[in-house]
């Protein structure tokens, strides 16, 4: 499952990206599109199960130990990650969305997961749980 969901991400990929890159013109962009959304799908069934295959094999170090962190804090990770979007990309904040190109763009999400893994690790050397996780919590369980 691994390789074909993440081959299928791919192949499903390149088109479109030769697309955006001006290497192929006239193709139907709006066909490229749904193909890359539904390739997308296939890919991230792929890559569930590499994390899974990974998890068996790892053994717990200070980066497994710290995304562990994320993923138990990750309605505040993502949480983290929209307010940076928003401020940095939408028009209405830094609009930035229309004048960075991809990389830059992608730079920037990097950039931004990465803080979020470390302040979820910086939470569990505390023993805080999220803020997110915490008020939910406090929301359901009255």
């Amino acid at each position: 499952m691994t390789f074909i969901g993440i081959g299928a991400a791919v192949t499903g990929g390149v088109p479109l990206a030769l697309v955006d890159t001006g290497l192929w013109n006239g193709a139907p962009e709006v066909a490229l599109y749904v193909l890359h959304g539904l390739s997308g799908v296939a890919g991230s069934l792929g890559y569930a199960a590499l994390m899974g295959l990974l998890a068996v094999r790892l053994t717990p170090g200070p980066v497994v130990t710290a995304l562990a962190a994320c993923g138990e804090r990750s309605m505040t990770c993502y949480l983290l990650q929209s307010v940076v979007f928003v401020a940095v990309f939408v028009p209405y904040a830094g609009g930035l969305g229309t004048e960075l190109g991809t990389a830059a763009a992608s730079g920037i999400a990097v950039l931004t997961w990465l803080a979020t893994v470390v302040v979820a690790e910086a939470l569990r050397r505390n023993d805080v749980r999220g803020p997110a996780e915490t008020l939910l919590r406090r929301l359901t369980y009255r």
